[in-house]
């Protein structure tokens, strides 16, 4: 949606990988764009034939998925947004992996090129993909991912029809590959890179719809939580629903201490917790103030991650969740 800016490098990046091009047709699905979106595509159009442009009215992403799976006519579908970009070896090295019969979907980390990087949403989220970047490959080893992460190539026959407006397109379709049976590995051998620029406000909100989506999704694929399904169950209670109750645990810690009699543990306790909440305090207040000092950024990225789960969690209960977005990745305000 309103993609001006981004769509004209983005399909680029397509164009100029190593794969074939030949084999390549790009769809782009534009959810009722009034900026310069489809002008752009036109042009890019008469140079790359292949491509196929598609104006819908504004109804939501998972609509314009559902209407642009119809079109595939490729024995395998790579998803990207438009602030994404692909190295030249990322499309081939990604179709190698569908060699092994057992893999449905494969995807790669991405490198943060925003010129932001010293912020606090860039930075963080820099820090959280390192340590996601290692739980995926040690999970893909072990037998599959249960994480989605923007971009993902799957084998089309088991792209499943997504239900509603609630979920998320990307982490639904890796459950649903999961749900068939299939792998869905993760190749760090190769990488893409997101440009889009980051800050502790557009952080904050993309959560909350990240969460909110998230819990949404499991839900729409409940059957996965069953210990009956395997590796995909206990990934997706270690890496998902577990981390999304974290903060409980910081609240069950506060109260512990609170309520702890008097003695030296109990002081470090809530001291220790003090200075998180005050360390976090002091970072939001240098993040406002452009002041480059780093030592505070990590506690704000963790204390602002879990008041979004916090938010993220009330939403999906109240059933606000949308899959209708603005340029930064939010959901629309007057669809809220």
């Amino acid at each position: 949606y309103n993609e001006e800016e981004m769509i004209e490098d983005c399909v680029r990046s397509v164009y100029a990988s190593c794969y074939p091009i030949d084999k390549i047709s790009v769809l782009v699905g534009s959810d009722g764009s009034s900026d310069g979106t489809i002008s752009i595509l036109k042009k890019l159009q008469k140079e790359f034939p292949s491509i196929q442009y598609f104006q819908y009215p504004r109804s939501g992403k998972n609509k314009i998925l559902n209407n642009l799976k119809e079109k595939i006519r490729t024995d395998f579908t790579y998803f990207i947004d438009a602030d994404l970009r692909f190295d030249t070896k990322t499309i081939p090295t990604v179709i190698s992996n569908f060699a092994d019969k057992n893999v449905g979907a494969c995807f790669t980390p991405y490198k943060i090129m925003a010129s932001t990087d010293n912020n606090m949403g860039s930075m963080g989220e820099k820090l959280y993909q390192s340590f996601e970047k290692f739980l995926r490959f040690k999970e893909s080893q072990i037998w599959s991912n249960i994480n989605s992460i923007g971009a993902c190539c799957f084998r089309t026959h088991l792209i499943m029809p997504i239900p509603n407006d609630k979920v998320c397109d990307d982490l639904y379709y890796i459950l649903g590959v999961n749900k068939q049976g299939f792998r869905v590995v993760f190749d760090n051998s190769t990488f893409k890179y997101e440009i889009r620029e980051k800050d502790i406000h557009d952080e904050f909100h993309r959560r909350i719809r990240l969460i909110s989506g998230g819990l949404a999704t499991v839900k729409s694929m409940s059957k996965l939580l069953n210990p009956s399904a395997g590796w995909a169950s206990f990934f997706l209670w270690s890496h998902k629903m577990i981390r999304w109750a974290s903060p409980l645990y910081l609240l069950a810690l506060l109260l512990f201490g609170l309520l702890m009699e008097e003695s030296a543990q109990r002081e470090w306790m809530l001291a220790g917790q003090y200075f998180l909440y005050i360390s976090a305090f002091s970072g939001y207040f240098f993040e406002l103030s452009k002041i480059r000092y780093n030592i505070f950024k990590i506690p704000l990225f963790f204390i602002t991650m879990n008041i979004s789960f916090v938010l993220g969690i009330i939403r999906f209960l109240a059933k606000k969740q949308n899959a209708i977005w603005d340029r930064s990745g939010l959901q629309n305000k007057s669809k809220n």
